[in-house]
């Protein structure tokens, strides 16, 4: 099978980037012949030897409309070049598939900006464009799925909920002794309630809100890690910033809880990564791993009221969790599993 998977610019490493490259080797294995198109990849990033690199030249383009430029050469190049499968991982035109990790609408109605700016409403084109030009899209959760018919007047049936997949050879749950080590190798206490927040967009996921609810916790009994960018400064004693992580499995496995009281989380991978690390989570309703979530692997709190939060992380210790061992299989959301329910859909279209 000749596949196509296209993502504008390789930089970070980011989740989708890893995501990227999870399809490529899948891919790979299978013996398909893999094709990347793209804008830019970053020298140090690796490509797989065997995939075939198509580099799109955008030229001169300002910022603000290098995606614009990048999908018009993407319905190009595919209309010149037949796959049996393309895959888009971003907002393009033209691809059989394409993911929806999120969508612009939703998130500024979610943050109340009531005026859009030009880039606003750039992104919301081409979110309008790139789904109603592809023949599957593939979202990342069921509140993002209602929110694309509701919002985008996209018809339910073009809409399959697709969870992002867990690597469960980097998170997995660890014996009671090895979480303590952890814990201290982190500068964490064995002896209090240890909550971690992983984040690179703290506004919008709900830091300055959790701020305010560690204030009002006793410090003596809980602690709270924030991983990840930018710093953040912060005088109140129960609080630690650790910086980014390389391997965030080890703040999951230390962790007593994962708390993430986001306005908006089109899904939340940080979710189900800390669930398979065997570790409780609490999370607003405004999270789309939400749908994940039972009495037994967490709480959800449909409030951003201080107090709300207060009152739910002091009741913890009146609940008992039990995360099932290989939660992720368990949940269908292994690599394997994800690639294989995105092919199921794929061959619907054909």
């Amino acid at each position: 099978m000749k596949v196509a998977l296209i993502y504008h610019r390789l930089m970070l490493r980011g989740g989708l980037e890893t995501r990227l490259f999870n399809y490529m080797n899948f891919f790979i294995k299978k013996g398909d012949e893999v094709t990347l198109i793209c804008a830019k990849v970053a020298p140090a990033i690796k490509i797989p030897q065997e995939v075939k690199i198509i580099k799109l030249n955008l030229g001169i383009t300002p910022k603000i409309y290098r995606q614009w430029r990048f999908s018009k050469k993407v319905e190009s190049y595919l209309k010149k070049n037949k796959f049996d499968l393309s895959l888009s991982l971003g907002r393009t035109v033209g691809q059989d598939l394409v993911l929806a990790p999120g969508n612009h609408l939703g998130f500024v109605a979610s943050m109340n900006k009531r005026k859009l700016r030009k880039n606003d409403k750039l992104q919301i084109k081409l979110d309008r464009l790139s789904f109603e030009k592809s023949k599957l899209i593939l979202a990342c959760s069921k509140m993002i799925k209602d929110e694309i018919h509701s919002l985008y007047n996209i018809p339910p049936e073009k809409v399959k909920v697709l969870y992002p997949p867990i690597d469960q050879t980097k998170f997995f749950k660890v014996s009671e002794k090895e979480k303590c080590e952890i814990k201290a190798d982190l500068g964490l206490s064995c002896n209090k309630t240890s909550f971690v927040f992983v984040s690179s967009s703290h506004s919008r996921k709900g830091l300055p809100l959790l701020i305010n609810i560690f204030k009002e916790l006793d410090s003596s009994m809980f602690e709270l890690a924030i991983i990840g960018y930018p710093e953040v400064k912060t005088t109140i004693p129960n609080i630690k910033f650790l910086g980014f992580m390389e391997e965030p499995a080890k703040i999951y496995q230390a962790a007593d809880y994962t708390i993430h009281p986001a306005k908006y989380e089109p899904f939340g991978q940080i979710i189900t990564e800390s669930l398979e690390c065997g570790t409780p989570v609490i999370v607003s309703s405004m999270t789309g791993a939400k749908e994940i979530v039972t009495k037994k692997t967490g709480v959800i709190i449909d409030s951003f009221k201080i107090q709300d939060w207060v009152s739910s992380i002091n009741s913890l210790t009146k609940k008992t969790f039990d995360i099932e061992s290989s939660f992720a299989e368990k949940s269908g959301l292994t690599l394997e599993q994800h690639i294989n329910k995105m092919l199921l859909f794929s061959n619907e279209l054909f």
